[in-house]
């Protein structure tokens, strides 16, 4: 997988549906590549948080951004709505011109498995899996949560 970037987004964006999104997102995008922290701010500027000198080992960012005025192309960046794999996926592109963003534009959704679902909530796999197995858990778990299929 390799090293990659963290970056939120402050600006309004596509969505598809109304569960929240986790930041940050990770990105390959940026010029850093090494887990460091970017922004758009709500006003579509790029800024970064700069890496501080750690006298204890421990990677340590700045509260105070730099801006990245000279910023030209495309980031692509992804994300869930939780953090774990069992979440809908978010591709998104944010467009710059001179470390302004210009648009964010949805690349791909990708809802989770309809048998993480119950309730319009998410389920674990590993319950998934428990119930599938378990015989009498199962008849417990359908009755407390609905079948596994949300029918």
């Amino acid at each position: 997988m390799g090293t990659y970037d963290y970056i939120t987004c402050k600006m309004p964006m596509p969505m598809v549906g109304d569960a929240p999104l986790v930041w940050p997102f990770q990105t390959k995008d940026t010029p850093h590549q090494w887990f460091g922290q970017y922004e758009i701010t709500a006003d579509g500027h790029l800024v970064v948080y700069p890496e501080m000198d750690s006298h204890d080992g421990q990677r340590q960012f700045s509260d105070v951004p730099q801006a990245l005025p000279d910023f030209n192309g495309d980031i692509d960046f992804c994300g869930s709505t939780t953090n774990a794999s069992n979440g809908d996926f978010f591709d998104y592109r944010a467009n710059f011109f001179d470390g302004k963003c210009q648009s964010v534009r949805l690349l791909e959704y990708r809802a989770a498995p309809h048998h993480w679902r119950s309730n319009g909530q998410i389920m674990r796999a590993a319950d998934v899996l428990h119930a599938k197995y378990a015989g009498e858990f199962y008849d417990e778990f359908t009755a407390a949560r609905g079948s596994i299929d949300g029918t």
